[in-house]
C-alpha cells in the first residue's frame, strides 16, 4: 500500500439508557471501531489471528491495527 488516505469525521453518540464508561474511552472507541472495521474488510473471517493470514501484507485492517502499524495508535491525537 503505497497511499493511505483518511478523513476526520466528528459524529455524536446519546445513549438510549444511562450507562457507565471506563475511564480510557479513546480505547473503549478504538476496540469497537477496529472490531466493526474488520468485520467489513477481513477476507479470512474463520481466523482472529491476523499474523499467519496470506493477505495480511495487502490487508487495510492489518495496515491500520497491527502492532507495528503507525496509522491508529492507541494514543490517538484527540481527547474523547
Amino acid at each position: 500500500m503505497n497511499q493511505f488516505y483518511f478523513s476526520n469525521i466528528k459524529f455524536d453518540l446519546v445513549a438510549e439508557e444511562a450507562m457507565i464508561l471506563p475511564g480510557v474511552k479513546t480505547s473503549m472507541f478504538r476496540g469497537g471501531f477496529g472490531h466493526i472495521f474488520k468485520s467489513f474488510n477481513c477476507a479470512n473471517r474463520l481466523s482472529k489471528d491476523c499474523t499467519s493470514c496470506l493477505l495480511k501484507e495487502t490487508c487495510i485492517y492489518t495496515y491500520v491495527f497491527a502492532d507495528n502499524a503507525k496509522v491508529f495508535r492507541s494514543k490517538p491525537n484527540f481527547i474523547a
